[in-house]
């Protein structure tokens, strides 16, 4: 699993750089999307031991839900 926090940075700072709404979108979709960065974090989880996938998605589902506050602003 990448870290997380490196990809929050990183969507946030493409987030804030849009300078229009196409742009919005596809960083949306770079990051939200069914093949996004956020995404197949999420489907990584399946792979951590059963003790770790709790505090991890709940991290991983944190950051998509800021991701998604950000993009909506």
């Amino acid at each position: 699993m990448n870290d997380i926090s490196t990809i929050a940075s990183l969507a946030k700072a493409a987030i804030a750089a849009a300078n229009d709404l196409r742009v919005l979108d596809d960083v949306r979709v770079e990051y939200l999307g069914k093949k996004g960065v956020i995404t197949q974090q999420l489907k990584a989880l399946g792979k951590l031991d059963s003790a770790q996938r709790p505090s991890a998605g709940k991290i991983i589902n944190e950051v998509k839900v800021s991701i998604q506050g950000c993009v909506e602003q």
